[in-house]
């Protein structure tokens, strides 16, 4: 059964859109901030860890995070997950927004069948 369709009848709407929250730590001791700060937020350890090791933890963040999206987007082909978008929060990492987006494989300009007016 369509996870959207189920969800629809749940809520009682005709669609319902799902946008999921993208916030790329720019260091490990940004990660670890968020984890305690942040309600919904659950970082691994071991991906903290990664970002104490990086020369470059902000890159490192930001290819983590587009490896994210794609398994996200490869969910929707799978399982039907219903994904309308991403919500791309670049706290402190605003100089280096579109590289996030390129790296995830999102395309820059959204595409009419994405956004239906």
């Amino acid at each position: 059964r369509c996870a959207k369709r189920q969800l629809s009848e749940e809520v009682g709407c005709p669609r319902p859109r799902v946008l999921i929250g993208i916030i790329p730590p720019k260091t490990a001791k940004s990660a670890r901030f968020m984890n305690q700060a942040v309600a919904g937020i659950d970082i691994p350890e071991a991906f903290i860890e990664k970002l104490e090791r990086s020369g470059d933890p902000a890159g490192e963040s930001i290819r983590e995070c587009a490896v994210l999206i794609q398994r996200l987007l490869q969910s929707v082909d799978t399982e039907g997950l219903p994904i309308d978008g991403f919500h791309f929060m670049p706290v402190g990492l605003t100089a280096r927004s579109v590289e996030m987006v390129e790296a995830s494989g999102l395309p820059l300009s959204p595409s009419p069948e994405l956004c239906p007016r």
